[in-house]
């Protein structure tokens, strides 16, 4: 085993501790996505001479501070093979990004199938939404008072007389 890290406190909460020119940072985060998280701890790397970083933040968390430091201790000995993390962390990356590809994609088809439901194309909706927009706040107004009075939506039907 290599000289042991020594971690010290950061202003904001965290702790770190450097040798080698390689930084390593113990950060604590509750919340994952929204949601809270059993395992609240996460470490990165930042290696400052190759200005290389790399966070576990999403693909290895730890439950204790100890055991977060002892990973760290373990990238430092050489022990946690950094090309394997980064492969993880890529992985996690596209998976990530795909996800967020298939919703909105499911989302635009839902607003084409709503708007082919009413009969409407798209261009024909932008060209009502650019009017909308060019609309005052007053006239929105007197349209969202028209809308309330009839809910039964014949404000076309009065429109017409």
């Amino acid at each position: 085993m290599k000289k042991p890290l020594i971690f010290r406190n950061q202003r904001y909460g965290g702790e770190y501790a450097q040798r080698d020119n390689i930084q390593y940072e113990l950060h604590y985060s509750h919340w994952v996505d929204g949601k809270t998280s059993e395992c609240p701890y996460h470490v990165t790397r930042w290696d400052i001479k190759n200005k290389e970083y790399i966070s576990t933040e999403r693909v290895k968390r730890f439950t204790t501070s100890k055991a977060a430091k002892q990973y760290c201790q373990d990238m430092y000995d050489g022990k946690v093979d950094l090309s394997v993390l980064k492969v993880e962390i890529q992985a996690d990356n596209e998976r990530r990004e795909n996800e967020r590809s298939k919703i909105a994609l499911d989302g635009a088809e839902k607003f084409k199938d709503m708007l082919c439901k009413k009969g409407i194309t798209l261009t024909d909706f932008l060209d009502l939404f650019k009017a909308w927009v060019d609309t005052s706040d007053t006239s929105r107004s007197i349209l969202y008072a028209e809308l309330k009075e009839n809910k039964e939506n014949e404000i076309c039907k009065i429109w017409k007389k």
